[in-house]
């Protein structure tokens, strides 16, 4: 499965309310205009469009043009302190391969790993318009857009399933925001992030959100256009293997199927005699204690049904995988 997709529609998932995980955060940003003709924002300002998630601090700091600009700080002799210069903050600029359609083109940050949810806008032969753009590691995105005749509204927010840390090994991520030029670029900077240590408990939620706000020119009207990104990072304990029930209607099973994480078919097929599926889960936390989480989905004729479970990437992020639910009432 391609790490990189296009989420304009995915279905709220369950959300656990757990205690705070950390300190929340709220950072004001800048963001920019409408990339078309006849509009723009003031000079200068870029358009947050979402976030770049990165597991060590995002260094883009200019030190060697700082200290180029103030060489005499170091002339003195003693201590110095260096003051933090926004002029020398830094840009990393992503690669866009536009190979799969202007709206699942594949987005790079250079060679830095990390996931990252954008909501980035496109323009057509029409209008402009916004597409959900994310990586893999982040799970329940809910997008919403309000347009009014003096403001715009955009807003993205999702989760971020990550591992529970231990006493001797911390787990740490930052949230750098992204933005989008006039001309269509994207870039992050550098954003703050939080870490933790001990053996935080499944569920356990951190919470921190980015916002933006513009001035923009639309001919001779000026409008105000608001962005906020929201991140929570969850807590999950590592999951081991998913087993698939499918009961009747005596809630007998009619068939069992064992996964290992992330191997549970995209479509499942059940039996003729199948009424709900079962899903359960096992888990481990990191002292490889065992946990599990079970989850029941039936038939419903008004629409699709998905059996959502999980497995971890590389990275240690814990990703979502949906599978469609194949109900043959025909065959009954």
């Amino acid at each position: 499965m391609n790490r990189d997709r296009k989420k304009n529609a995915e279905r709220k998932g369950r959300r656990r309310a757990g205690g705070i995980w950390g300190l929340a955060c709220i950072v004001s940003l800048s963001g920019c205009s409408l990339a078309v003709p006849g509009a723009g924002a003031e000079a200068g300002e870029d358009r947050l469009i979402g976030v770049f998630i990165t597991a060590e601090y995002l260094d883009l700091y200019d030190m060697e043009s700082y200290l180029k600009d103030h060489g005499n700080l170091l002339t003195g002799g003693g201590e110095v302190t260096l003051s933090h210069d926004p002029e020398y903050e830094g840009r990393l600029y992503a690669q866009i391969d536009p190979s799969k359609g202007p709206e699942d083109g594949e987005i790079f940050f250079g060679d830095v790993r990390g996931e990252y949810m954008l909501y980035p806008e496109k323009t057509d032969e029409r209008e402009p318009y916004r597409v959900c753009l994310c990586t893999d590691g982040i799970c329940e995105i809910n997008t919403n857009t309000n347009i009014a005749d003096d403001q715009e509204e955009y807003s993205i927010d999702g989760t971020m399933y990550m591992l529970p840390g231990q006493m001797e090994e911390d787990v740490s991520y930052h949230a750098n925001p992204v933005y989008q030029t006039a001309e269509g670029e994207i870039y992050a900077v550098s954003g703050q992030g939080f870490s933790t240590s001990g053996d935080g408990a499944e569920g356990e939620v951190f919470s921190t959100t980015l916002s933006g706000e513009v001035t923009m020119r639309e001919k001779e009207k000026t409008k105000t256009e608001k962005s906020s990104v929201t991140l929570r990072y969850a807590v999950m304990n590592r999951p081991v293997q998913t087993t698939l029930y499918q009961m009747n209607q005596a809630h007998q099973i009619v068939r069992k199927d064992t996964y290992e994480p992330g191997k549970v078919p995209e479509t499942i097929a059940v039996e003729r005699e199948t009424e709900y599926v079962l899903a359960e889960t096992e888990k481990e936390n990191r002292s490889g204690e065992k946990t599990v989480s079970r989850e029941i989905v039936g038939y419903n004729p008004n629409e699709e049904t998905f059996l959502e479970t999980f497995y971890v990437l590389d990275s240690d992020v814990v990703a979502k995988r949906e599978s469609r639910v194949v109900w043959d009432r025909n065959a009954v």
